[in-house]
């Protein structure tokens, strides 16, 4: 977990790599690793969050950078990565209520006003540090979501209203930036293989995973969770018809991801596409 050198910015994802673990693990956590390990990753997360404004940004407390080395400033997706993998090792107790409140606070603060949800600051959305995107947005939403049903009236009233809003306009961001055929781009990750460098395989899968994750909250209320029904479905006609002609795992326009042991997940009498590797 602490792999890379003091000095490290993008060379160490600790951060990263620790909550992606974890989520992936999900209810089997228990039963694959001891207690004390469990404990140990817990404890890391509470202490690399920040409890004071950054120096490097000036961004306010709450949020996680990718690791716990100097060179890193809170972001918005490793922020929903740390608040899901708490809530995967949550216990009730208060230290980890605040963390996981005060990461949604973070959150919903960075929140830009059309409704999407940048990396590193609010912005006017001409660069690539503030402007929003679809698949931070979506891990965004369901990092809130997740929050609002497993701490329950543990959030203060006030903010319980703010994040559901924040978590409806995060609705509507993405429904307006699918594009006609289903799929959504990533900010960060493109495909040097292509013309445009864009990537849309890995921006769709990305945020299909996270709405399909939120369709089992409780707080996706009907009003959320029609809108994300239909941009679900979209997006999976747009992953089928991205499949290689031989049925294999090695999808067009991936870009080096090799997105082998591709699941389906029966959902609602529909399928959505997992992958892990």
């Amino acid at each position: 977990m602490y792999v890379g050198t003091p000095d490290s910015i993008d060379t160490d994802l600790s951060t990263w790599v620790a909550t992606l673990s974890i989520k992936a693990l999900g209810t089997q956590l228990q039963s694959v690793l001891p207690r004390e390990n469990i404990l140990q990753l817990k404890k890391h997360l509470l202490t690399i969050q920040y409890k004071e404004k950054h120096p490097f940004n000036e961004a306010k407390p709450g949020g996680w950078g990718w690791t716990n080395y100097p060179g890193s400033v809170p972001d918005a997706d490793d922020t929903p990565g740390a608040i899901l993998a708490l809530l995967e090792m949550y216990e009730g107790n208060q230290e980890d209520i605040d963390a996981i409140v005060n990461g949604c606070k973070w959150l919903v603060g960075l929140q830009n006003s059309d409704g999407g949800f940048p990396t590193f600051c609010i912005g006017w959305g001409h660069l690539p540090f503030d402007s929003s995107c679809a698949d931070l947005t979506g891990h965004a939403l369901l990092a809130l979501l997740s929050s609002l049903e497993k701490l329950g009236n543990s959030i203060p009233f006030h903010l319980h209203r703010r994040i559901y809003r924040s978590a409806i306009k995060a609705v509507g961001y993405l429904q307006k930036h699918q594009a006609n055929d289903g799929h959504w781009l990533p900010l960060w990750f493109g495909n040097q293989l292509t013309d445009d460098k864009k990537n849309p395989v890995y921006g769709t899968a990305k945020v299909c995973i996270y709405l399909e994750d939120c369709l089992l909250k409780r707080f996706a209320r009907n009003e959320i969770k029609e809108k994300l029904i239909t941009m679900v479905t979209s997006a999976k006609k747009y992953l089928l018809s991205q499949q290689n002609s031989d049925g294999n795992t090695i999808w067009r326009l991936c870009g080096g991801f090799c997105m082998n042991d591709v699941k389906y997940l029966k959902y609602e009498n529909s399928f959505s596409w997992r992958f892990s590797g």
